[in-house]
């Protein structure tokens, strides 16, 4: 009994994890908040872009029953050759729709030789069943629509019969992973989980450190926040080398794609480090030892893993949850890794994914200037009041 007392007084007397407030917290979120936020078991409007060459009364009429579905979003329809893949950049679009020239001709001359090109983006594999099983419904829906009797007044030959019969096809086409590769996916995305937990666990306890070694008010009061920041940078570089060789490796002996530019993507790479670590730094401001800062870890870091998309597709999100969760660091950072590493952008497509992404890190910045100087006032403060008493 003595030693449950001891071990009881030693958790709740801040000087250790505090196991209990931890526990309640990681019941809560997962049972309340993600419980809520990941509640639809399917994707429900289903982002698409359409790339219309007909441009045809009937390709019309398609694409209005396509947009009517409660499972598909028609975000935008293009008359014009463009790349499938800059239309799935960054998560704008599940998958693109190519309806060819010359579509409602074959349609009505039982013409078959003319399909409907569908492109999935599988970077992750779950988000793309629902919306293959919507799209081939629609045409299964429109091949239905000319019966027996009308086939047979329309005076068309045995073999337009049949054709009419067949209906449209389609030609699907999965993009960035068609072989489901594990690597592209859970693997590279705990890669960088459990790489920014350790990373955050140390930032975390910074503060701490510090004020253990007696080096706090030294550090605040030379009135240079880059002092502090620049502590950030031996444990930004190990983080950044440690993601860059993991999935070096993973692409050396395993099938991980990485069709980008790395030098390019890398520039991200120094954007997460240092949000990051600021994140990190304002969590664990207040904390008077180290395993009272590491104990905010879950607030920081599993949020952005799960709703990052790497495991859970995004599409399952409601609107309001996909733009909450760009308050975590990770989230940001595993769009990049999809965009650069698995569909294969380069920077010139990807220049206002980067403002944003730097916009975000200097409001980051501002949050964590506006609270060093604070304590920087306070801390004068009481120097001041301490020569007054002298």
């Amino acid at each position: 009994m003595n030693s449950i007392r001891d071990e009881l007084e030693f958790i709740l007397s801040g000087r250790t994890i505090p196991y209990h407030k931890v526990a309640i917290i990681l019941m809560l979120v997962v049972t309340l908040i993600l419980g809520a936020m990941i509640s639809n078991n399917t994707i429900l409007e289903g982002k698409i872009a359409i790339i219309d060459m007909d441009n045809s009364k009937y390709s019309r009429d398609l694409i209005a029953k396509i947009n009517a579905s409660e499972y598909i979003k028609v975000t935008e329809v293009i008359h014009s050759p463009v790349s499938a893949d800059k239309l799935l950049y960054h998560g704008k679009n599940l998958g693109v729709i190519y309806l060819p020239q010359g579509l409602e001709e074959a349609r009505w001359k039982g013409d078959n030789s003319i399909h409907i090109g569908a492109l999935y983006d599988r970077t992750n594999s779950a988000q793309c069943a629902e919306l293959t099983m919507a799209i081939n419904g629609i045409i299964q829906g429109e091949n239905g629509e000319i019966g027996g009797p009308r086939i047979g007044k329309m005076g068309l030959s045995s073999e337009q019969n049949e054709a009419i019969i067949a209906g449209i096809g389609i030609s699907d086409r999965q993009l960035f992973n068609p072989t489901g590769s594990m690597a592209d996916g859970i693997v590279v995305g705990l890669l960088y989980f459990l790489s920014t937990i350790i990373y955050t666990l140390v930032v975390l306890q910074i503060a701490a450190h510090l004020k253990i070694r007696n080096k706090w008010e030294e550090e605040i009061l030379s009135g240079n926040p880059f002092r502090l920041l620049g502590r950030l940078i031996p444990y930004a570089v190990m983080l950044i080398t440690v993601l860059i060789f993991g999935m070096a490796i993973l692409r050396w002996v395993q099938d991980f794609r990485f069709a980008g530019n790395l030098l390019a993507y890398m520039f991200s790479l120094i954007i997460f480090s240092m949000s990051m670590g600021m994140v990190g730094l304002i969590f664990g401001w207040s904390a008077n030892d180290p395993s009272t800062g590491s104990s905010k870890m879950i607030l920081l870091v599993p949020p952005g893993f799960i709703f990052g998309g790497m495991t859970l597709a995004r599409a399952y999100l409601s609107d309001w949850v996909a733009i909450v969760s760009k308050l975590w660091p990770l989230t940001w950072q595993f769009d990049f890794l999809r965009d650069f590493a698995i569909r294969g952008a380069v920077l010139s497509d990807m220049y206002i994914p980067y403002c944003e992404y730097i916009l975000y890190m200097l409001v980051i910045a501002a949050i964590f200037f506006a609270k060093f100087f604070k304590e920087y006032n306070r801390l004068m403060e009481n120097k001041k009041c301490e020569n007054s008493t002298l």
